[in-house]
């Protein structure tokens, strides 16, 4: 960003980049304020190459800033230095509506940012004020009064936060929430760590990871790592305390974090939401997405799991089916290569019995999966799940074992795995495989209103 302020100083900036430059002086107090001391320093530097005088003390702390370009000046001389900073800074406060075109409302909007997440998902939300948020609603600084059910926010810089009701929940920033009632579960991907949570008894930093925080009606709050790590601070103290993955604490209006025993289960009804479904019925059941999946077996369970977070590709990406349809030969798969720069979220179904089953003794496993969004591709062969092994998670499904795929070769003991024609539902119906398990991912399209700058910076590539 400093080169947009030297730009800004040189009279070299363009319309863009007056644009960016103002978004950026309104997002944070801190960038007004560093915006006001680069406009300061260079006047400054301009005085002194005018005037001949020499920087006071009181400017000392800034002489080793980067240097500023000396072509524009502005003299601020029989003013006190911090005097100048407070005027300056409020200055910049102004200056983030004339860097656009005046004549320019879009323009003029475009600068001024005030809206930082997304209403991506609802489950039978109902709210309590008189107007109900709406799917795909931008959100800024504002409270959700939520009665019953759940929500899943996607905030544009990656953090995906999910209320069950009845909670309520604000919006202070890009950064910085509060919940004063209720339940939520955070996962905040690499680049966003520093996401915070504000409660009446606590404050609860991300560190990068996943946890669950609930209120219990006195208002003592209940923080469990479901993995990475947070900070917990009891509200008005200075101590801060580290919490692991698989850890717990709770902290009261008048104690300190206190360990209490780790139980993920109050957060149930989060994991289809936070990853993105839209609801299933059959076999499938969900795994929260830190568990692993590789040993998960059941004789009556297809299970699901999220992998990583949402990311852009960086390079192309094979599946075998593209195209809505049935499948149950491998000659009607519609393989094809998903392109980079693709916003994506990847979950990988899996399906091992308890015991093998021997080929007289074939059971079959039907359910079927509804997606908040699209379907843009689905690998079902061994060399593609080896090939995009690790990609979305370092946490590996076992795809390194041969017989772990769809057998599309026919009923009766083959796979019949169908896609809808909106692209959004999954239909299984999976013979129980002999010595060896059933093992699908499934891509989704994860682009939402202003999703694609918050993963611009976060590809998926281990």
């Amino acid at each position: 960003m400093n080169d947009l302020i030297h730009a800004y100083l040189d009279d070299t900036v363009s319309k863009e980049e007056r644009l960016k430059l103002a978004s950026w002086i309104k997002e944070r107090p801190e960038n007004a304020q560093q915006f006001a001391k680069s406009v300061m320093l260079h006047d400054r530097l301009q005085h002194e190459l005018k005037y001949g005088d020499s920087f006071s003390d009181q400017e000392s702390e800034y002489t080793d800033a980067s240097p500023v370009p000396l072509d524009r000046v502005r003299s601020l001389q029989h003013q006190n230095w911090h005097y100048q900073l407070a005027a300056l800074v409020a200055l910049t406060l102004s200056i983030i509506y004339w860097l656009a075109p005046p004549n320019s409302q879009e323009n003029r909007s475009a600068a001024i940012p005030s809206t930082y997440a997304t209403l991506a998902h609802l489950n039978n939300a109902e709210f309590t004020s008189t107007e109900s948020p709406q799917r795909g609603q931008r959100l800024g600084s504002e409270g959700i009064s939520l009665r019953t059910g759940l929500v899943r926010l996607q905030f544009d810089t990656g953090v995906e936060v999910t209320l069950q009701g009845p909670a309520r929940y604000e919006i202070l920033s890009a950064e910085t929430t509060r919940l004063s009632e209720g339940q939520l579960t955070a996962s905040v991907p690499p680049g966003a760590e520093g996401f915070t949570v504000e409660t009446p008894t606590a404050e609860i930093t991300d560190l990068g990871t996943a946890f669950g925080l609930e209120l219990d009606p006195s208002g003592a709050s209940e923080v469990s790592v479901f993995s990475g790590e947070v900070t917990v601070a009891k509200r008005g103290s200075d101590i801060v305390q580290s919490i692991g993955e698989g850890q717990a604490v709770r902290i009261g209006s008048n104690q300190n974090p206190t360990p209490m025993t780790f139980d993920p289960s109050p957060f149930e009804k989060h994991w289809p939401i936070s990853s993105g479904i839209e609801h299933s019925s059959g076999a499938f059941r969900l795994i929260p997405p830190w568990r692993r999946l590789r040993f998960a077996r059941s004789d009556r369970h297809i299970f699901v799991r999220q992998e990583g977070y949402i990311g852009t590709l960086n390079k192309p990406l094979a599946v075998n089916i593209s195209q809505p349809g049935e499948y149950t030969q491998e000659a009607q798969l519609t393989p094809t290569e998903l392109p980079t720069e693709q916003v994506v979220r990847s979950l990988i179904l899996h399906y091992q019995p308890r015991e093998p089953r021997i080929r007289d003794d074939v059971q079959r496993l039907i359910g079927e999966i509804t997606f908040a969004s699209p379907i843009l591709g689905i690998i079902t062969q061994h060399e593609e799940l080896k090939a995009s092994a690790r990609r979305f998670s370092r946490m590996p499904a076992g795809e390194e074992h041969p017989r772990r795929e769809l057998n599309l070769n026919g009923r009766p003991v083959g796979d019949r795995i169908e896609l809808s024609q909106d692209r959004k539902t999954l239909r299984l119906d999976l013979a129980s495989p002999r010595f060896s398990s059933d093992l699908i991912r499934v891509i989704l399209d994860a682009r939402g209103p202003s999703l694609e700058l918050a993963i611009a910076s976060r590809p998926h590539e281990g």
